[in-house]
Formats: C-alpha cells, sequence, structure tokens
C-alpha cells in the first residue's frame, strides 16, 4: 500500500462474543492483506460484524452474506455472523471471500468517484435525471460483475455459480409472473401491487445474478454453453442474445475502467438493461418526487 493511509476498526453487533473475539484478528490480518494488495487510495474502514439472518433477511432471493457502503467518514463492511460461524467447516473461506467482496465493492465506487465526474459524483444520492437512473442502473450491475470477477479470480471455492439453464428458467418464471398481474377489478389503471412488486423484484434479482454468471464466465467458471438443442427453445435464444449485448459493453468498459468514457459507458449499460430486461415486461422508470423509480405499467392488451 505504501504511502496510502489505513484505518480499520471492527465492531461486534452481535451476541457472539467468544466466536468474534476469536475471529477479530483474523479479520484485520485479512483485510490488510487485501488492502495493501488492491487499494490505492487512502481508506477509513469500519467492520460490522452483524446477525444479518436474525429476521430471515434475504437479498434478492440470497442469504445475505455481506454488503458494502462507502460514505463522508469512510467505507463500511458489514459480515453475516454466519460467515464466521462457518470458519469451523470452511476454514475461513466464506469470511476470505465475503471481505474480498465488499472489498471489491468499496474499490469500484471510490476509484469512479475519484474521477471528478459530477454525475457519477451522485452514484449514493436520489437520481434526479433520466441519465443519473441509467448510469445508477449501470454501476449496480457492472460493480457487481466486478466483485464476483475478484473473488472468482482469487478464490477457486466461493460463491454459488448460476448456470445459463438456471437463468433460462428464471427467464421463463419472470415471464410467468408478468402473465399473472391482473388488474384490479373496475380499474384497468390499477394492478395487484403485491404482484407488481414481485415482478420488479424478481427482475432486479435476476439481473444481479446475470452478472455474477458472466463473471464466473470470464474466469472459467461456467460450463460450455454448447447445450443440446432440445434446451435452446425461444426462450434461451433470446436471453443468449440479450446476454451478448450485455458482454459487449462489459468488454468495453473491462478494458478501460476509471476513464473520461466512463459516464457515457455506464449510462449505456444501464439503459441496454432497462430496455432489454424491464421494458419488456412493462417495467419503466419514471420520475416521481423529485427522482427515478421503478413502475409496473399495466397493459390491457
Amino acid at each position: 500500500m505504501g504511502e496510502y493511509a489505513f484505518k480499520v476498526k471492527i465492531i461486534n453487533k452481535t451476541d457472539e462474543y467468544e466466536l468474534f473475539n476469536y475471529c477479530k484478528d483474523y479479520i484485520k490480518d485479512t483485510i490488510t492483506q487485501m488492502v495493501e494488495a488492491f487499494v490505492e487510495f487512502d481508506l477509513n474502514l469500519a467492520i460490522y460484524v452483524r446477525e444479518m439472518t436474525e429476521n430471515a433477511v434475504k437479498l434478492r432471493n440470497e442469504d445475505i452474506y455481506g454488503n458494502a457502503h462507502v460514505g463522508p467518514k469512510g467505507a463500511v463492511i458489514n459480515i453475516n455472523i454466519e460467515a464466521l460461524r462457518d470458519i469451523y467447516y470452511d476454514d475461513c473461506n466464506t469470511l476470505d471471500v465475503v471481505l474480498l467482496h465488499e472489498l471489491a465493492h468499496i474499490i469500484d465506487h471510490i476509484e469512479i468517484k475519484k474521477l471528478n465526474n459530477s454525475r457519477l459524483n451522485k452514484l449514493g444520492q436520489k437520481p434526479r435525471t433520466a441519465k443519473d437512473y441509467c448510469i445508477r442502473v449501470g454501476f449496480r450491475f457492472w460493480t457487481e460483475f466486478f466483485a464476483y470477477y475478484m473473488t472468482f479470480k482469487y478464490y477457486k471455492k466461493t460463491f454459488n455459480y448460476p448456470t445459463f439453464l438456471s437463468l433460462v428458467k428464471e427467464y421463463k418464471d419472470i415471464k410467468k409472473i408478468r402473465n399473472n398481474i391482473k388488474p384490479v377489478a373496475f380499474d384497468v389503471e390499477k394492478t395487484d401491487e403485491e404482484a407488481a412488486e414481485e415482478l420488479i423484484t424478481s427482475i432486479e434479482g435476476f439481473t444481479y445474478r446475470i452478472s455474477k454468471h458472466m463473471a464466473g464466465l470470464v474466469k472459467g467458471k461456467s460450463k460450455n454453453w454448447d447445450y443440446s438443442d432440445k434446451t435452446k427453445d425461444a426462450d434461451y435464444e433470446e436471453l443468449f442474445s440479450k446476454m451478448e449485448g450485455l458482454f459487449e459493453l462489459i468488454s468495453k468498459f473491462c478494458h478501460c475502467q476509471y476513464s473520461k468514457w466512463s459516464e457515457n459507458r455506464l449510462a449505456n449499460l444501464g439503459k441496454y438493461l432497462i430496455d432489454k430486461f424491464y421494458v419488456p415486461f412493462n417495467v419503466w422508470p419514471i420520475r416521481y418526487k423529485g427522482s427515478y423509480c421503478l413502475v409496473y405499467y399495466f397493459d390491457e392488451a
């Protein structure tokens, strides 16, 4: 890390004091080694160990092992206590993977903001324009791709990997959810809000897993795409075509990750995701109370 300053504090927010104390020094040593290897800026980091499964919390239909964010006072990594419990079974592999994955998000966020681009500096704020919203959607996809790429690159045993066929099945399921949304009786302008919310959440989770799949594909985690003709139905071909477009956009960002072109590349990536994965299901970004959000529009046809 050289001339860069690094401070880290590790805080326990659980009742498992013995387990936390057993892991605390290991967490500090491991994150310090990772920062020295990958970080090229001053970093003030707080790591919180939390009971994140307490209320059966789920993230995009997947168990939460950690999350990260960057604020004005520094960066934060939250680790699920489950990652610490697993050390007795996997020789700290899960904990290592979670630390690197969340650190990758922090690196990505700070490096983007170092470009001192007025739009990119607003990543943590509510998107006020259509382009700001596209950048936000594009960045969320990119940063998951980047974080999974890092973990797949350095760890053989890592997160569960979604295959292409599992994505095709999920794509079919999303179509079923969309087809089951009905208008409220006597008012075609209103729909079943719970069903519409399920659709939007399902698409968000789906694109999240696509980024995970693509990162694994790049790092050789994927099995051959040469599936039998029986699997290559219309949905297979449709999704394959959409993902080819995603690879083209991602490859441009990979070749020059943080540059003067980052704003437009993230905006183009976000617009592509909206056009190909949200709009076909009648989910559109709209301006509401000064910022953009996703809503479902019922199509009477």
